[in-house]
């Protein structure tokens, strides 16, 4: 990849020891970046960011950064209205994967017999240029991509830790194809190690990239709650199944239907939404 001085800007930038507000205020802005750096700030180099950048893309990965065209094709509509978009994306697979229709497909780690029917059914009504996005834990997550996988659709993967960190542990040998045959996503450097709050940071990246979003099946303490929520912040559709009354597994998803949420009565109906 050509790495311009604007990429290295960028890629210093989501690297780099500043605060939150001045990294807001310095995105997309060389000459701001170029300021902080004239004032010593970072703990980084750029020279320093230049090598590392390379080491990463020397290993077989790639990055996403705001100045690259394809950033402002995957996230353009969201461009300059304030939602929290990544920094930076690190990437291993087929980059390409982010120039077709993404629908999200997320829900519990604890999923039932009935949100993994579900699921898999929903995924069976995918045309081969949809890609199914979800985040790669246990339950309706893995068994998403696992699914697509199946039916050889494209499928993306976005982690709450670095990329060459396997979470969970189980999960290493459908991640190994994913970077394979889909798309392996991380805002994280590659080694970080997962920390808690990553995870419903990861959350608002799977809802910036798809529209609509789908909840399978939830309960009320489910992290696909967040990423709904996320997906609703920036004006995504969002999409239920509805489950029986008095399914705890399906809690969340009956939430979301009775705040307004339109349901899935059968797998057919997310065509209309496509």
């Amino acid at each position: 990849m050509d790495n311009s001085k604007e990429r290295i800007l960028d890629y210093w930038l989501s690297r780099a020891k500043v605060s939150a507000a001045a990294r807001r205020a310095a995105k997309g802005s060389p000459e701001a970046i170029e300021l902080l750096l004239s004032f010593g700030e970072g703990g980084l180099s750029l020279e320093q960011a230049r090598e590392d950048l390379m080491r990463w893309e020397d290993q077989g990965g790639w990055t996403l950064l705001p100045h690259d065209p394809l950033y402002e094709e995957v996230f353009g509509a969201l461009l300059g209205d304030g939602t929290n978009l990544p920094f930076i994306l690190y990437g291993r697979g087929n980059v390409n994967l982010l120039l077709k229709r993404k629908v999200g497909i997320v829900g519990s780690r604890e999923v039932t017999g009935y949100g993994a029917q579900a699921t898999k059914q929903l995924v069976a009504q995918l045309q081969p240029e949809e890609v199914v996005v979800s985040g790669g834990a246990k339950g309706v997550d893995a068994l998403a991509h696992r699914e697509a996988l199946a039916r050889g659709l494209g499928t993306i993967c976005v982690i709450g830790c670095g990329l060459n960190h396997d979470y969970p542990r189980e999960n290493a040998p459908l991640f190994r194809r994913l970077e394979r045959e889909g798309l392996m996503l991380s805002e994280y450097e590659p080694h970080q190690r997962p920390r808690r709050f990553f995870f419903p940071e990861r959350n608002r990246i799977i809802a910036a990239l798809c529209d609509p979003v789908i909840v399978t099946c939830a309960s009320m303490r489910s992290g696909a709650l967040y990423t709904a929520e996320a997906a609703l912040e920036v004006g995504h559709v969002v999409l239920c199944v509805p489950h029986p009354m008095g399914a705890l597994q399906g809690a969340g998803c009956n939430a979301l239907i009775a705040l307004g949420t339109p349901l899935l009565k059968c797998a057919q109906d997310l065509r209309d939404w496509l």
